[in-house]
């Protein structure tokens, strides 16, 4: 992290099929994590209209099978915050409530 990042975790090139359940919603909306850390993430989504900074949603990122070494695709699922809305980029940060490493299995 550069002198003047802000960010309290390292975050992570990663790119991982996304899940959002924002609160109130009846259905999932798909997106990327383009990156990750242990305190938030960046999920580019074509929905991200639905959400609103400071919406909770459960969030579930799906990892590869190359990546967890099972026979199946597994999930990690937690909650978080909506840090902010990025029409540019066609995504959202999400902040979440808990770190990463706490997030559960699916």
């Amino acid at each position: 992290m550069g002198v003047g990042d802000r960010r309290k975790h390292e975050r992570l090139e990663v790119q991982f099929r996304t899940l959002l359940s924002p609160k109130g919603y009846n259905s999932s909306i798909a997106g990327v994590a383009e990156n990750l850390s242990q305190g938030g993430a960046f999920v580019k989504t074509t929905d991200w209209s639905n959400f609103q900074i400071n919406d909770k949603a459960v969030v579930a990122f799906l990892l590869p099978r190359s990546f967890s070494k099972l026979d199946v695709v597994v999930g990690l699922e937690g909650t978080a915050k909506i840090a902010r809305i990025d029409q540019v980029h066609g995504g959202i940060g999400l902040r979440f409530t808990k770190e990463f490493r706490h997030f559960k299995w699916v």
